[in-house]
């Protein structure tokens, strides 16, 4: 019970304008490049870190917890419909492959505007993002390394998309 949650700011912005070379963090864009690597990155660590101590079914559970429920509890309203796979919630999914071991940019070509520009781009990391569906709709294809746009929208944040539900047989 260290962790309560991971949750990321993403912003991204070209290099210049984090104005590293400066060292000078309060010019610096807030954000991070590399969203895309966040959940590699954090299974990465807990399972280099705490795979000792946990079994992998109990660090997936965690995982979900952090990246999932915790996060969707700090807002009222969302706390009613994300975090969780009940009926009536919004089908927020990722398809995820946790053994595969390596380097981001060695499979992910289109997913980032500035490649490369993250300090997770080539450092070899356990865990892959195969599929990405908001609100039911499928919007990553990690696959083939696609975005998608959902119903037609130019954005995923226009679609709608559908609540869950049970069907009575």
């Amino acid at each position: 019970n260290l962790i309560d949650m991971l949750a990321s700011d993403h912003s991204p912005c070209e290099s210049e304008m984090r104005h590293r070379s400066a060292g000078d963090l309060k010019r610096a864009w807030g954000g991070l490049s590399g969203l895309q690597y966040q959940l590699p990155a954090s299974w990465h660590a807990a399972t280099e870190f705490l795979g000792d101590e946990k079994s992998i079914d109990s660090l997936m559970v965690d995982m979900t917890r952090w990246w999932s429920l915790a996060p969707s509890q700090l807002v009222p309203t969302f706390a009613k419909r994300k975090g969780s796979l009940k009926e009536g919630y919004q089908a927020d999914l990722v398809w995820w492959h946790p053994d595969v071991e390596a380097e981001p940019n060695s499979y992910c070509k289109e997913h980032h505007r500035w490649k490369g520009d993250t300090v997770y781009a080539d450092r070899k990391m356990r865990g892959r993002v195969l599929g990405t569906w908001l609100r039911g709709h499928q919007i990553y294809d990690g696959l083939s390394d696609t975005h998608i746009v959902a119903d037609g929208e130019d954005s995923p944040k226009g679609s709608v998309g559908q609540l869950l539900t049970t069907t009575e047989e």
